[in-house]
C-alpha cells in the first residue's frame, strides 16, 4: 500500500499531466527460468525445467506525460500464472505485480503536443516505436501439491524490466501495441523449499540450488489501449 500511495502521489503532484485519459489491457505469454529453485528440486539434472511457461493479464493507466517530449508514465497492475506437472505432482506459481513504467518514443522524442499516436504526421515506425523501463514490486505464491500440499510459501520481490514495442493507432481513441519484455526479479525466497523437497519419496536430496533465486522472465504480448479526451 505504501508503494501504491507513492505512485499515486507522483501522479497527483506532477505538473506534466497528460492531455488524455488513457488506459490499456494486455495479454502476455512468458518464458522464464528460476535456476536456484530448479536445482533445489532436480539436483544436478539441469536439463529439466519447471515453471518455464505461463500466461498473464495486465491493466495499466497513464498517469503523466510531457507536452514537448514523448515520454509517458504508466501504472501497471499484472497477474501471472505458471504451472508445471512433475510426475503426479503439480508445481504452481502465481504472481501479482505492480510497476511504474516509463515509456519513451525514441524515434520521435520531440513533439509539440501530448497527442495520440494516430494523429501524428510520421511513418508507423517513427511515430509508434517505443522503449520502456519498468521497476516494480511483486508478491508471489508458490505451491507443490499432489493429494496434499507438499510445500508452500508466499513472498515479495523487487523487479526491473525493460522492453520495446510498437503503437499502431486505428484512430485517436483505439490503439494496439505488440511488445516484448525482459523482467528480472531479485531474491525470490521460498522458505523451506530444499527441506521439503528432501522429504519427498523417490526424489534425491537437493545437492545444488537454494531457497532464494532470481527469476529471469521473457514475455511477448499485445496491448489494447483506449484514449478519451478530457
Amino acid at each position: 500500500m505504501r508503494l501504491l500511495f507513492t505512485l499515486l502521489s507522483f501522479s497527483f503532484l506532477t505538473t506534466t499531466l497528460s492531455a488524455q485519459l488513457q488506459g490499456g489491457l494486455s495479454g502476455n505469454y512468458f518464458l522464464q527460468s528460476i535456476p536456484e529453485w530448479e536445482s533445489a528440486i532436480f539436483g544436478n539434472r539441469s536439463n529439466e525445467r519447471l515453471l518455464n511457461k505461463g500466461y498473464g493479464a495486465e491493466l495499466d493507466f497513464k498517469v503523466a506525460g510531457f507536452e514537448n517530449y514523448r515520454v509517458q508514465f504508466h501504472i501497471n497492475a499484472q497477474r501471472n500464472q505458471f504451472r508445471s506437472d512433475w510426475g503426479n505432482r503439480a508445481l504452481k506459481l502465481d504472481q501479482n505485480v505492480l510497476s511504474l513504467t516509463s515509456k519513451i518514443f525514441i524515434l520521435s522524442l520531440e513533439a509539440d503536443c501530448d497527442c495520440p499516436t494516430f494523429s501524428r504526421d510520421a511513418g508507423i515506425l517513427e511515430k509508434g516505436f517505443f522503449v520502456e523501463i519498468s521497476p516494480g514490486i511483486s508478491t508471489f505464491n508458490g505451491k507443490i501439491e499432489d493429494d496434499f500440499i507438499i510445500s508452500e510459501d508466499k513472498g515479495t520481490a523487487f523487479k526491473l524490466g525493460i522492453g520495446m514495442g510498437l503503437e499502431i493507432g486505428f484512430n485517436d481513441y483505439v490503439t494496439i501495441s505488440p511488445f516484448v519484455r525482459f523482467n528480472r526479479y531479485f531474491n525470490m525466497e521460498w522458505e523451506g523449499l530444499q527441506t521439503d523437497i528432501a522429504g519427498i519419496d523417490n526424489v534425491p536430496d537437493p545437492i545444488e540450488g537454494s531457497d532464494t533465486t532470481p527469476l529471469n522472465q521473457f514475455s511477448a504480448g499485445l496491448r489494447l489501449a483506449i484514449t478519451l479526451q478530457r
